[in-house]
């Protein structure tokens, strides 16, 4: 069998894979990057709470620790963040007698932040997250503090500065919840306003803190369609995926419930079918970025089980499984189906994961349709192509043309790359056909009957 070294390898030539350092990066943590990502953004570290707590008062000792490891293990590092709504002290927006304070100066204070850490590690640091999170989910700004005392117009200010100080820096807009249109289509209109005033932006980040069951593939793709037809580079930039049940969709910081036993079902240990859902949501969207050659990074937020964010939000005390390696540091399915779809994309055989019974159930699969409730949102973003949720696939293919009667005896006829508007159903090969959708057949009759099942129960209910 095909193994690789390293996922970051496995992904050479198609984008930088990376993670995060932080507090909690110890030397096996160390380790794990050295061998698996080549890419590392400052998990708190670069924040402005971190960086400048007190006015005039930077610390930078954590950031040059970080920039000292990667640079002996040519590791490239991600400035994150310079101006955010939170993580940003309140004497920024204050006075010493705490009263707001004037638009000019917070622009002196944004301009010498900014200046302070980029020249620090100017030719050192290529990529910036320079403005994070600036958009409701509706398309309005946020209400922070930089918006209410500058107005929108600060955006416009942090990136033509940032340009000024180092011109070759790469400079990125993130953000999380980027499947909603009202925030998709306010992160465009202010790519096209910043281009239009040949103020440079490089780069949109889309977080990606996920579930499984949310986002919708198809919603992810019709994100990563409206930046590709935007012509900008895309970073998927703190990506982590929660088996759990949330109460809240988001990566709101600000936000936060109350645990119970229904919000924390795994404590003991993740169940097998879980796990493998996780793999297979893995390698669902690895599978979808593949297709965008826009998309420059993906990272992940977080290396261990143990280490993630979302064990604390939006919860406390719960324990999630997020991520590639487990509380033990050992490799867990998921990262078997990241791996395996690396290697120049083209697969003639899986990777073998650690869960047996997880490998079993991959032997005859090909593509099924979308396991998970993917229920679209109000304001979610129509897709241009719906697409199907590819849970597994064995053998990558390059994107070619709807099937159709014409090569119907040369190809394996999977479900999602047919046309039925241009198929003869009498010449149609049904065998064929049959033969190379089991699955999705099976799902698709599992659902009819439950449906008629329910139908029955309520009609039944309704005469008595």
């Amino acid at each position: 069998m095909k193994t690789m070294e390293s996922i970051y390898k496995a992904y050479n030539g198609k984008f930088l894979v990376g993670n995060v350092y932080g507090r909690k990066t110890e030397e096996i943590h160390k380790k794990l990057i050295k061998q698996h990502f080549n890419a590392l953004t400052p998990e708190n570290y670069g924040k402005w709470s971190a960086i400048q707590p007190k006015e005039g008062r930077f610390t930078f000792s954590k950031m040059d620790e970080l920039m000292d490891f990667a640079e002996q293990n040519q590791i490239e590092v991600i400035g994150h963040t310079l101006v955010w709504g939170n993580q940003t002290p309140k004497w920024v927006f204050q006075d010493k007698n705490g009263n707001q304070i004037s638009k000019d100066l917070l622009v002196d204070r944004m301009k010498t932040h900014i200046e302070k850490n980029m020249l620090r590690y100017k030719g050192r640091i290529q990529y910036w997250d320079l403005v994070n999170e600036a958009f409701n989910g509706d398309g309005s700004y946020k209400n922070n503090d930089w918006y209410k005392i500058i107005g929108p117009e600060y955006l416009e200010i942090a990136f033509a500065y940032a340009s000024s100080i180092d011109p070759e820096a790469k400079l990125l807009y993130n953000d999380y919840g980027m499947t909603k249109s009202g925030r998709v289509n306010a992160v465009v209109e202010m790519v096209e306003n910043l281009r239009s005033k040949n103020i440079p932006i490089h780069g949109i980040g889309i977080q990606g803190h996920w579930m499984l069951d949310h986002p919708a593939m198809y919603e992810i793709q019709s994100t990563l369609d409206t930046f590709k037809e935007l012509e900008i580079p895309v970073h998927i930039t703190e990506l982590d995926i929660s088996v759990l049940p949330s109460p809240y969709r988001g990566a709101n910081i600000t936000k936060n419930f109350k645990n119970s036993k229904e919000l924390d079902p795994y404590t003991k240990m993740l169940p097998s079918e879980v796990e493998q859902n996780l793999a297979l949501r893995y390698e669902s969207v690895f599978k979808l970025f593949l297709e965008y050659d826009n998309i420059k990074r993906v990272s992940f937020w977080g290396i261990s089980d143990a280490d993630s964010w979302k064990n604390n939000h939006p919860v406390q005390g719960r324990t999630d499984y997020t991520l590639l390696f487990d509380r033990s540091m050992k490799k867990k399915s998921a990262f078997h189906s990241v791996l395996s779809l690396g290697d120049d994309g083209y697969l003639t055989e899986i990777a073998t994961p650690v869960n047996s019974e997880f490998n079993s159930s991959l032997s005859n699969v090909v593509s099924v349709p979308d396991p998970y409730n993917e229920e679209v949102s109000s304001n979610s973003i129509e897709p241009k192509n719906k697409i199907i949720d590819q849970k597994v696939i064995v053998q990558r293919e390059t994107k070619q043309s709807p099937v159709t009667k014409t090569s119907l005896n040369n190809k394996k006829l999977k479900w999602n790359a047919i046309d039925w508007t241009k198929v003869d159903l009498k010449s149609f090969d049904w065998p064929n056909f049959l033969t190379h959708n089991k699955i999705e057949i099976v799902l698709l009759l599992s659902i009819i009957g439950t449906l008629l099942v329910t139908f029955i129960a309520i009609f039944a209910k309704l005469r008595n």
